[in-house]
């Protein structure tokens, strides 16, 4: 496709002009309230492009941003983004005291944080941030860089594929977080990347902007009525989360749209809703896409097929 433009113009406009009214009664009944959550999906999507790579990010910067991500993995996002701020001052900014030998597994500290009803109580979430963080301690004790130049050290162009990737690679061996959370990790911290989870792997595959992948000597068809459940098992297939990474950084260059930009409004597109972001209705939901209100129809394998 030559028109990517059209296409992420399309999905903004999809986003600004249908997901802040649960329904066009809605829209008639609570103005205002519509009003209100479009300006709010408007400054999330501004906030969203600003993001940018800083290679002079300070250590605490990284780690605030690093701590978290194993709990995103699998869930919706504002479950954990309304328990983040109590997780972090409470629990995670001290990053040199999760090396308490209290943080083991069973520990006082760690019964404390899952016994905690403000935090999201996930033990194996808990216990990636806790190894992530005892591994970066162990790494500063020796070494005098910050953790960003750690991890980017070599890398000249830190926009080229291949330079991204030797970096995933150095932080996918380095910590004990599943592939879709390295990959969001390096999305919050600025790289250009998408992260392959569940609704983004679904609605990709649903619009048709990716139909197959090779493997090794096979090639797999990725139909666009693909399940949930075929959706999740496609973020722990590395060949196609790399056909992934192909295609949105295609659509990003044509469109000068940044990836991280796009995934966002992809993921909005599918997520359930979100009313602390202004998203009171999802648009393309597993079960029931509402494809007569999408301006993507004229670019989605699975909306032509309604006419």
């Amino acid at each position: 496709m030559s028109n990517w433009a059209e296409f992420v113009s399309a999905l903004r406009e999809t986003l600004i002009s249908e997901a802040p009214a649960q329904s066009n009664q809605d829209t008639k009944s609570n103005p205002s309230q519509v009003e209100d959550r479009r300006a709010l999906i408007k400054a999330n999507l501004k906030r969203q492009a600003s993001v940018k790579f800083n290679p002079d990010m300070s250590d605490d910067e990284f780690w605030k941003i690093a701590a978290l991500k194993p709990f995103y993995a699998g869930k919706v996002a504002w479950t954990v983004d309304v328990r983040a701020d109590h997780m972090w001052s409470e629990y995670f900014q001290d990053r040199q005291s999760l090396s308490d030998p209290r943080w083991n597994e069973g520990g006082e500290l760690f019964n404390k944080f899952v016994k905690d009803p403000k935090c999201f109580r996930n033990r194996p979430s808990l216990k990636k941030t806790i190894s992530a963080a005892r591994r970066i301690n162990e790494f500063k004790k020796v070494n005098k860089r910050t953790i960003i130049e750690f991890y980017t050290y070599g890398a000249n162009d830190v926009n080229d594929p291949n330079s991204l990737l030797r970096i995933y690679t150095k932080l996918k061996n380095e910590f004990t977080y599943g592939p879709v959370s390295v990959y969001h990790l390096m999305m919050e911290l600025g790289f250009q990347f998408v992260k392959p989870d569940r609704v983004l792997n679904l609605i990709t595959a649903r619009i048709g902007l990716i139909d197959s992948y090779n493997s090794g000597h096979s090639t797999y068809r990725i139909p666009n009525n693909i399940s949930t459940d075929e959706a999740v098992s496609l973020s722990g297939k590395q060949d196609f989360i790399e056909r992934v990474q192909v295609k949105y950084r295609e659509i990003s260059d044509v469109s000068g749209v940044p990836m991280r930009l796009i995934d966002y409004m992809i993921v909005k597109l599918g997520q359930k809703k979100d009313f602390n972001s202004g998203f009171a209705r999802t648009i393309c939901s597993p079960e029931r896409p509402l494809c007569n209100i999408c301006q993507l129809k004229p670019f989605c394998s699975y909306g032509k097929q309604f006419g």
